[in-house]
């Protein structure tokens, strides 16, 4: 997060230089391991399910597969700067994202930028962020081929040591077309 974004997300405040910073690509990229540090990479029946089943490694680093056909649900890191997502076709595995799990007690800064990227056939992927599989961070957010950005900052979130957040993208009526790229996922403490 540039030092100008920060500070705004903060209200203006500097951020300590000691408190710890979290970004998803940065540390992902060559990923072959899940859960990897804080992240995994999951699939989920809803954004709202209590269970969540990790992705498979898929031989490539950064890129993590799940059972259904076309290898979806899908999580690979396209680049330094992008991770690409696509939920499974199976009701099962409507729903794809990434879990960060809290290795700290306190307030979070939390911001994301999703790009619907195919805009064929698709009826659009619901955005969402939920603490815990209980709270809701971020509404879930319908974002198609003709709205296809979606961007967020969080002040604050709480947690303790052991909260999960999932970042996640759900299809909407199908799985059809539904591509969509990350290109920032910053968690910080304030």
């Amino acid at each position: 997060m540039s030092g100008i974004l920060q500070r705004m997300a903060l209200g203006g405040a500097r951020r300590s230089a000691s408190l710890p910073s979290w970004n998803l690509i940065a540390s992902n990229t060559t990923a072959t391991t899940n859960p990897n540090g804080v992240y995994s990479f999951i699939r989920k029946s809803s954004a709202t399910s209590t269970t969540a089943n990790l992705l498979t490694y898929s031989g490539t680093p950064g890129s993590f597969q799940g059972p259904d056909a076309f290898s979806t649900p899908l999580c690979q890191f396209l680049s330094a700067t992008n991770l690409f997502l696509h939920p499974g076709i199976s009701a099962a595995n409507q729903v794809v994202g990434v879990r960060w799990t809290s290795p700290v007690t306190g307030n979070l800064v939390v911001s994301g930028t999703y790009f619907k990227q195919n805009t064929g056939t698709s009826d659009g992927v619901r955005v969402s962020v939920q603490k815990n599989n209980t709270t809701t961070v971020v509404s879930p957010t319908l974002i198609t081929p003709a709205a296809p950005n979606f961007s967020y900052s969080l002040v604050p979130v709480s947690v303790v040591i052991g909260d999960v957040l999932d970042f996640v993208i759900q299809w909407n009526a199908n799985a059809s077309a539904d591509h969509t790229t990350v290109s920032l996922l910053q968690i910080a403490q304030v």
